[in-house]
């Protein structure tokens, strides 16, 4: 929601601390005209997470799962052991239809030594959008957590550091489209993902880049 405030093509939000709950908080410009960009703080003033513009992402993308291969890889999501926050509003399966997003990335290789990355289908429903277009704000939901369960596949807590997305297209909702994602780096406890959200026919809606960290103290 941050992101929506810059009408831009390519946005990058950096998270600095857990937001709190139940609290005002307080968007505004930043008062650095070096650096302009949207801050989003508490009511004391403690930074919470920035919002800027960025050049647009033009890396190669892996080719696009089909929508085949995007069910496959949900119902091992489904079907696994070991599902990491299964109370989340993106990705848990434990919540209803209309509590949760349904995004259920699994590993788009049955062999977990081919591991590829994930993919899962996704129809937009009726609560996501304005008008039957997914508002802005679950695209970047639809992007987050499957960059996650393309680093880690053991249910580690990590921590979303930075998100920066390019939305080209928002989809329509009740029509399926495909997210998927892969790993692109790692070093130390900071790694890289990268997220791709495509129509059945292939064409790119939205993509995206993350990084997340391991917290030095994790179960």
């Amino acid at each position: 929601m941050l992101a929506t405030t810059l009408s831009v093509a390519t946005v990058e939000v950096k998270l600095l601390r857990p937001p709190p709950l139940e609290v005002p908080l307080l968007v505004g410009a930043s008062t650095e005209p070096s650096n302009p960009c949207i801050d989003l703080t508490d009511s004391a003033g403690a930074l919470i997470a920035t919002a800027r513009e960025v050049p647009a992402l033009v890396a190669p993308l892996p080719t696009p799962p089909s929508l085949a291969e995007a069910v496959r890889a949900a119902d091992r999501y489904l079907t696994g052991s070991k599902r990491a926050y299964s109370g989340c509003f993106v990705c848990g399966p434990d919540l209803p239809n209309n509590e949760s997003m349904q995004i259920f990335a699994g590993a788009r290789s049955a062999d977990p030594a081919e591991f590829a990355g994930v993919a899962t289908p996704w129809t937009p429903q009726e609560w996501c959008a304005t008008e039957g277009i997914v508002a802005p704000e679950f695209v970047w939901a639809a992007l987050d957590c499957p960059g996650y369960f393309a680093i880690r596949r053991d249910g580690a807590q990590m921590l979303l550091a930075t998100l920066t997305v390019n939305i080209l297209r928002r989809p329509q909702v009740g029509v399926t489209c495909i997210v998927s994602g892969w790993h692109l780096s790692s070093k130390g406890r900071k790694h890289e993902a990268g997220t791709a959200l495509h129509a059945i026919d292939g064409g790119l809606l939205a993509r995206a880049q993350a990084l997340w960290i391991e917290p030095k103290f994790h179960s």
